[in-house]
């Protein structure tokens, strides 16, 4: 997932390994990262890196569920068990590391990003990934990053758009005590503001209900309309980016 980025190079200081252990089971085959009682969604963060064992097997790319998570990369080989993940590169060596900048973000972005002329408006369909939208308007998914900055996005897990399986365990998560249907909050029938239920209006039928499921879809869906470069200016944006952060490192 992080191929592609621009590099930094960083002090072996700035780290300090974070090794977490996983709940439940998982089973590793190719990219594919099946879990039982596990929490994945809770538990993992994109690029991250895997180990079982004590042996590390990858990064993780994409958290689909609670159970299912996949790698940036096939694992040599199909492992079986608890597994530990760390969030934070270590350098064995002392000397320093070379990572993804992955929150850079510099001017050159902003002549993009504002002129209307070299977007294209997309709407997010159910399974899009940044990766796979990268390859349906670039024929690859390393541009994948474009996208991000494009549309301002720091944490695709937060603002990008989760499926509806993703979307019902997030609920399930955040709301432990509540079903799905329960009322989240009142709103006024002509203007759809906020209304506390005991102001007056449910006596006159001027407020509905809105679920929590209907709360947090709302919020899901809001973030489906992006924008995208269009495909004739993505070299030159490459090369402007390049230059850019060759000018200031």
């Amino acid at each position: 997932m992080l191929r592609g980025l621009p590099q930094i190079v960083v002090p072996v200081s700035t780290f300090t390994g974070t090794d977490t252990q996983l709940s439940g089971v998982i089973t590793i085959t190719e990219k594919q990262i099946t879990g039982v009682n596990t929490k994945f969604i809770e538990e993992i963060v994109i690029g991250a890196e895997l180990y079982v064992n004590d042996v590390m097997v990858g990064i993780i790319s994409r958290i689909e569920s609670d159970v299912l998570c996949f790698l940036e990369e096939p694992a040599s080989d199909t492992y079986t068990g608890v597994a530990t993940i760390r969030n934070f590169q270590v350098s064995d060596t002392g000397r320093p590391i070379t990572i993804s900048d992955i929150l850079y973000r510099i001017a050159i972005n902003k002549d993009f990003s504002r002129k209307a002329s070299f977007l294209m408006p997309y709407t997010v369909v159910e399974g899009d990934t940044p990766e796979i939208v990268s390859f349906k308007f670039y024929g690859t998914p390393l541009y994948h990053w474009v996208i991000l900055i494009i549309n301002d996005i720091v944490n695709p897990r937060e603002e990008w758009p989760l499926s509806e399986k993703q979307l019902l365990e997030k609920i399930a998560l955040q709301y432990p005590d509540d079903l799905p249907s329960d009322v989240y909050e009142w709103r006024e029938i002509n203007y759809g503001y906020v209304v506390d239920y005991n102001a007056g209006l449910a006596a006159q039928q001027q407020i509905y209900s809105v679920s929590i499921y209907d709360y947090e879809t709302e919020k899901n869906e809001a973030k489906r309309t992006i924008k995208v470069l269009d495909p004739n200016f993505i070299t030159d944006f490459i090369t402007a980016y390049s230059r850019a952060y060759t000018d200031i490192t």
